[in-house]
């Protein structure tokens, strides 16, 4: 209520008027200039809104509470500091970020009640982000405190006003008794107190206003103030008073005895103590509430005797600090607490403080009782106590792991996390200071070969575990700067570049050694690649890097485990690569892939029965471009998936029109079975083309199942329920195990052409063909025999037992006419084309 009595509305569920105030203004006035920004408001919780009591630079009354900034501050009850809003990924896209007022820095502390609960904020915005130190956020919620003050002054001043208002309208009550306890006066401020007019009252005993469970002890007490002869000085206590509503109030009781004579009249003065005891709680309260704010503030802080230098008082965020309690400290001296650490250092710090005009800024260590030293920025400062004396404030901030996480940022900036070793960027930059100085250094890059088996086969935790072995073996073989370039790449920059060939040889050698791996000695390799810088090369080592990279691409397409020195050859053949994958990007669009089959016969009467689709690029400038060339290219570039559908689409087209109607097979590459949604894309592929999914075989390699056996397994599983059948392409040259036969629903499995080619001459290839050919028999499914390029590799096959045979000898890859023409599809016979 105003002083009018009519009501006044407030905010939210505090007791903050809403109604314009210039003290609050006033805090956001110097906020705005102390912090030099546009923007500065004073928000409170409004139900789902805030309220801004004030601002500066802002022409809104309220926002809703999820939008605007403070929500994130009163949800936290904490501050918070963006100081680039458009780098938070959390505000990036903020409506106040992105919209007409451009935020960009945000800084926000709370405006907590005396429930703990944070009702408001204080908050200043600017349009370009900025930096925001620990400086500036103490100022900030300083300024905060003072918002608090004004607030709890203003509910104290209501209280006040209320209590002025009584004092205004009503006289302390007086009331007089005779001898027997009798009223014999009432005044109207005593109707006002209790209740009862003055003619209800007089007469009556004075008992009729003490609570009953008093009444007892108040008589006797009544009774020997009348009874003594001597005079007692009046003296005020507090009781409570029963009024006429049967309630109690609290009253301020002044007794006093008049004798006249025989005569005796009991003065009786009652002032109301509601007020008063409510002003009480309310600056306990307050007090309260600030030794818990002091108390719990995440800051360090404590005050000294300037003239004793002990400790009078210390938060429990120092107590945690210095690893000591209250007891432990207060009234102790620096020297007392923290015997370990620099004294004179101290003494230099504090008597700085004393002869500073402002506070003063320190870094410095402590050193607790179990013997941790921790590094502190502390802030010291002058003041005066309540009781006049000097006393020092200090604030301290355990900075230990943030100093230790910078030093590892840092550290991460230059070093490989992994393996310790260096990364690109700051081996690059030591080739580039090497060559700066007139250096002609030679830089190694090496690759582990069979790095990704180990993945798949092993996981990435054992992959990572090889990863750290491999790179102790070359800093020790090496004896040079070693970094990790990515993956399983590293490189080694040999300032001598003459010893570059062996130093490779030797960490080939090394590298060459089996790793081990849950207790099993793997072998994996490595390729290497060695470059020299040349005097007339640009004087930046990218292009050194790159040549060895070239050199290393080069090792491991002449048979891995191998290294060579870079030829200006590589150059030209790298930029061939490059221009060939710029090509095949747009021979996609431009129709200059096509479709050719190879025949699949049954091995014992050599009827065709089915083809398999293989994609041939024709390009207008090149030619033919070997498939050997332009697969690996697409699959490195990404291109495959595009590749891969464009093949499947024209076989199964085409395929549609055959008569007889023969099965097509497709190879499916690990981009397209890593597509989740590859089972549909056929699927829709074949309801297109009209192709019967039971025409239709695709070709897949272990290698594209065992990285996750259970995805593995379903996408095989949803091919066959669709209608398409499943072969297990290439077997016997990657992971194979007699296992993938009783975990994949494989219908068919070929061996791979490298067996099939030595198996006249390897006894060993021999012996895996008729392993494979006897498994498939036994467990009924049939075996593809690839590679058949001679008359007695097709006899041999036919003697034990192979279902399926393919190769040159059987027919060369060609466009399906060209069977059609030769009448291979009317009389299907094996037609050894080639």
């Amino acid at each position: 209520m105003g002083d009018d009595g009519d009501m006044v509305e407030t905010i939210g569920t505090t007791r903050i008027p809403r109604t314009p105030a210039p003290e609050y203004d006033v805090i956001a006035t110097i906020a705005a200039d102390r912090f030099d920004v546009p923007i500065a408001l004073v928000n409170v919780e409004d139900g789902g809104d805030v309220w801004m009591k004030a601002k500066v630079g802002l022409d809104l009354c309220s926002a809703p509470k999820h939008i605007a900034f403070c929500g994130h501050v009163l949800e936290t009850a904490q501050p918070l500091v963006i100081e680039d809003l458009t780098a938070d990924p959390r505000f990036a896209d903020h409506p106040l970020v992105v919209g007409e007022m451009s935020a960009q820095f945000y800084a926000g502390a709370p405006l907590i009640g005396r429930d703990g609960i944070a009702f408001g904020t204080l908050c200043i915005i600017d349009r370009r982000p900025r930096e925001f130190g620990e400086r500036e956020l103490r100022a900030l919620m300083l300024m905060a405190g003072q918002v608090i003050e004004r607030i709890e002054l203003g509910e104290l001043r209501q209280r006040e006003r209320a209590a002025a208002v009584i004092d205004e309208t009503t006289t302390d009550a007086f009331i007089t008794c005779d001898r027997a306890g009798k009223v014999s006066h009432w005044n109207m401020a005593a109707e006002a107190l209790l209740g009862w007019s003055r003619d209800d009252a007089l007469g009556q005993p004075i008992t009729f206003i003490i609570p009953e469970a008093m009444r007892t002890a108040h008589t006797a007490r009544f009774e020997r103030l009348v009874a003594s002869p001597v005079a007692q000085p009046m003296r005020a206590v507090e009781i409570p008073a029963l009024r006429r509503d049967g309630s109690e109030v609290y009253v301020e009781l002044t007794l006093a005895v008049h004798r006249e004579g025989d005569a005796v009249t009991v003065v009786s003065i009652l002032r109301d103590a509601t007020v008063r005891r409510a002003l009480q709680a309310e600056r306990e309260a307050g007090r309260a509430l600030t030794d818990a704010i002091v108390d719990n503030m995440p800051a360090a802080i404590y005050a000294k005797n300037s003239a004793s230098d002990r400790y009078v008082f210390v938060n429990r965020a120092f107590e945690q600090l210095s690893g000591r309690t209250k007891a432990e400290i207060v009234g102790k001296t620096w020297g007392e607490i923290f015997p370990l650490d620099d004294l004179a250092e101290y003494q230099n710090y504090t008597d700085r403080a004393m002869a500073a005009v402002g506070p003063i800024m320190l870094d410095r260590t402590i050193t607790r009782p179990d013997g941790m030293v921790r590094q502190i920025e502390a802030t010291k400062i002058k003041s005066v106590g309540p009781d006049g004396q000097t006393i020092l404030l200090g604030f301290a901030q355990d900075v230990t792991e943030e100093r230790e996480a910078n030093e590892r940022l840092a550290y991460l900036a230059h070093h490989d996390p992994l393996t310790g070793l260096l990364n690109r960027t700051r081996f690059g930059e030591i080739v580039d200071d090497c060559i700066a100085s007139g250096g002609t250094p030679a830089v190694i890059c090496l690759d582990l070969d069979r790095f990704k088996i180990v993945n798949d086969l092993y996981g990435h935790a054992a992959g990572d575990e090889v990863l750290v072995e491999a790179a102790q073996r070359i800093v020790t073989t090496a004896r040079c700067p070693v970094a990790r370039l990515g993956g399983d790449e590293f490189a080694i920059l040999v300032a001598d570049s003459e010893t570059a060939g062996r130093i490779a040889r030797r960490t080939i050698d090394t590298l060459a050694r089996p790793f081990g791996i849950r207790d099993r000695g793997v072998g994996i390799g490595a390729s290497a690649g060695v470059a020299i810088h040349q005097a007339g090369d640009a004087d930046d080592g990218d292009l050194v890097l790159r040549n060895a990279d070239l050199a290393l691409y080069r090792a491991k397409n002449d048979g891995r485990n191998q290294w060579c020195f870079f030829e200006p050859a590589m150059d030209d053949a790298a930029r061939e690569r490059r221009q060939v994958e710029a090509d095949l990007r747009s021979a996609l669009e431009r129709g200059e892939i096509h479709v050719e089959y190879q025949p699949l016969a049954d091995a014992q009467t050599g009827r065709i029965i089915s083809f398999e689709a293989l994609a041939r690029w024709d390009h207008p400038r090149l030619g033919r471009i070997a498939p050997a060339m332009f697969i690996p290219i697409a699959e490195e570039s990404g291109i495959m998936p595009d590749l891969g559908r464009l093949v499947l689409e024209m076989a199964a087209h085409e395929a549609a029109t055959w008569s007889p109607e023969l099965k097509v097979a497709v190879n499916l590459s690990p981009a397209q079975m890593d597509d989740d949604n590859i089972v549909a894309d056929i699927g829709a592929v074949l309801k297109q083309s009209g192709l019967a999914p039971t025409r239709l075989e695709v070709e897949v390699t272990e290698g594209m199942l065992i990285k996750d056996t259970a995805r593995g397994i379903r996408l095989l599983t949803e091919l066959r329920q669709l209608g398409v059948s499943v072969a297990m392409d290439d077997f016997g040259t990657g992971y194979s195990s007699l296992n993938y036969f009783r975990t994949f629903p494989f219908d068919k499995v070929k061996i791979d052409q490298s067996f099939i080619r030595d198996m006249d001459e390897n006894p060993q290839s021999l012996a895996i063909v008729q392993a494979v050919i006897g498994l498939g028999r036994g467990l009924g499914m049939p075996v593809v025999a690839e590679g058949v390029e001679t008359s007695e590799q097709l006899d041999r096959l036919r003697a034990e037992g192979c279902d399926v045979v393919q190769g040159y000898h059987i027919g060369r890859p060609a466009i399906i006419g060209t069977f059609k023409n030769g009448a291979v599809l009317d009389d299907p016979k094996v037609a050894a084309t080639g």
